[in-house]
């Protein structure tokens, strides 16, 4: 199975996922080819958010999937399938 996951820090999630560092991953990201690996499967527990909090000030964004504002927040968990 294969999904798209969004992240604010991607590197470091590359890093941490494929126990590589971040600089091996600059220089795969540098070859400007596609470069599949497999790697342990790992748990991702998602966030949906209707508010968020940037430069100091609080936004409101809109219900996109229609959750309803006491569903459309929670929290967000990253775990190895290890723990």
């Amino acid at each position: 199975m294969s999904a798209l996951l969004a992240s604010q820090s991607w590197k470091a999630l590359a890093a941490w996922a494929s126990e590589q560092s971040e600089e091996d991953i600059d220089a795969e990201v540098a070859t400007r080819r596609t470069h599949n690996a497999s790697i342990d499967p790992v748990l991702v527990i998602t966030t949906y958010s209707l508010v968020d909090v940037v430069d100091g000030r609080a936004g409101r964004y809109v219900d996109i999937y229609g959750l309803g504002p006491m569903k459309a927040s929670f929290s967000t968990q990253v775990l190895s399938a290890a723990q």
